[in-house]
């Protein structure tokens, strides 16, 4: 298991982004990966979420990341979600960097 939450897992994420949950927190269940879910949501980030924040030209927030079977239980998550293996991120996009983005496009 993981106790270091702030292992960079590419250039504009962080593992902690992942794995903090109000749920957890509140709930006290502790929502650590083990090393095949870092593995896998580096994977993540690396050939899905840095390409997407790429096109989108702005960063995206998660949302909800990796969860442990007792925390996926507890939201409702289906047994088999990819989501307790590090294999699923919900995310939003951030729109104060993008609107600022687009601001300043529209001004210059």
């Amino acid at each position: 298991m993981i106790k270091n939450m702030s292992i960079i897992l590419s250039e504009h994420f962080r593992l902690t982004e992942f794995t903090t949950s109000l749920v957890a927190v509140t709930r006290r269940i502790d929502n650590t990966p083990p090393l095949s879910a870092v593995g896998n949501l580096q994977q993540l980030c690396l050939h899905v979420l840095e390409p997407l924040r790429a096109h989108l030209g702005h960063a995206v927030r998660i949302n909800s990341g990796y969860r442990s079977p007792r925390l996926n239980a507890a939201v409702g998550g289906v047994k088999t979600s990819d989501h307790t293996r590090g294999c699923a991120a919900d995310i939003f996009p951030d729109f104060i960097t993008f609107l600022r983005h687009h601001i300043a496009q529209i001004e210059n």
